[in-house]
């Protein structure tokens, strides 16, 4: 094992979307930052894969608290989308939610678009089907469409942002795991097989295997499939997600002219590993997501699967985020627990992240996210 003889500013620990942006940050302000990763980004590990992420301002927000923070992070992401234009991450489809009638969500989202001045629109059954005759829409559902929604291109943004970060002089680890990190009064070394590095402070990032650091964080773990289905079987012209109550929530994403990914929220066998390998997907895995999709879009039986990936989502007990320095050393910062709404708000946990680590604290860092709620 050898001795870096550099001293880091910053360490960053997990390179998915929240360790990444975290990097892109703290570099961008001038530090001097090397991040880790046991696995090459972006890889299909954890949950920073999958080709898109839906981001709306309005739906699967109820907590009022969140208000400021969509604004904040949708203007990041116009900031991200302008610094990265050969990706152009944000690809504006649209979003539309199908709930049931009487649902009180409906009333809030709406409240939630005419505050943050976003337009959304409200279909009843009928038009629900005439604009998705593809699809079986139950009696009593309705859809609220939120125009300026839009995808992330997941992968091809982590792939920028590892270009980045060479190019401007951040020290890439990938491939290489933490396996301690060991705190001291300057602050933290940082622990794997090949070395041992020196950073004033560490923010540790690492999604489904944040248990393995023993910061007494409890997360709860969960597997899904996500498939892909030619475009021309399914012709959506929005993302469109179905969370009716009685079947399992649905999400389509139209993510190119070629295809559509599909995800169900259904837990598949093994969902409380560890690790989800690359190669754990089986048949009664596909035929699980088949039936819950069937319910909806029968069309699942003509069409051909293109591609079928695991993703390992990490959530809290509560269902926020982890965004806060550890109780037990200052040097060390923790982000967890993003699966959700991770992507929506990651440049800006990002952010909060090199704010805490660097100042201390954040001008807008949120007290409901501190690490020691449940203590």
């Amino acid at each position: 094992m050898k001795e870096s003889p550099a001293h880091y500013d910053l360490a960053v620990v997990g390179s998915g979307i929240v360790g990444l942006f975290a990097m892109y940050w703290a570099r961008s302000q001038g530090a001097k930052v090397i991040i880790f990763d046991r696995y090459h980004p972006p890889h299909r590990l954890g949950s920073s894969h999958g080709l898109s992420r839906a981001i709306e301002r309005t739906f699967n927000e109820v907590d009022e608290r969140y208000k400021p923070w969509v604004r904040q992070t949708w203007e990041l992401w116009e900031t991200i989308n302008l610094a990265f234009p050969a990706v152009g991450p944000l690809q504006r489809t649209g979003a539309l939610i199908m709930i049931p009638e009487g649902d009180p969500r409906a009333s809030t989202f709406q409240s939630w678009a005419q505050e943050l001045r976003t337009p959304v629109t409200l279909l009843g059954t009928g038009g629900l089907r005439s604009h998705f005759p593809y699809f079986s829409i139950p009696r009593h559902t309705v859809g609220l469409w939120e125009k300026d929604a839009a995808l992330i291109r997941v992968e091809p943004l982590i792939e920028a942002m590892v270009a980045w970060g060479e190019s401007h002089g951040v020290a890439q680890h990938y491939g290489e795991e933490v396996q301690e990190l060991a705190p001291e009064e300057s602050g933290v070394i940082v622990m794997t097989p090949q070395g041992r590095y020196q950073a004033s402070r560490v923010i540790v990032t690492p999604g489904p295997w944040l248990p393995q650091f023993n910061l007494s964080l409890p997360i709860r773990k969960k597997r899904q499939l996500m498939i892909w289905v030619p475009r021309h079987s399914l012709n959506i012209p929005t993302a469109v997600s179905v969370d009716l109550g009685e079947h399992p929530r649905l999400a389509f994403y139209p993510e190119s002219e070629v295809t559509v990914k599909i995800v169900a929220d259904v837990s598949l066998e093994d969902s409380s590993a560890e690790v989800a390998p690359a190669s754990g997907v089986n048949v009664e895995d596909i035929v699980k997501v088949n039936d819950a999709v069937r319910q909806f879009w029968r069309g699942i039986d003509q069409a051909p699967l293109v591609r079928h990936e695991p993703c390992t989502a990490t959530y809290t007990p509560d269902l926020h985020f982890y965004v806060g320095i550890w109780p037990k050393d200052p040097h060390i910062i923790v982000g967890g627990g993003f699966s959700g709404r991770g992507f929506k708000y990651a440049p800006l946990a990002g952010r909060w992240l090199v704010d805490l680590a660097f100042r201390g604290e954040s001008a807008d860092s949120p007290s409901l996210f501190r690490l020691d709620r449940y203590s």
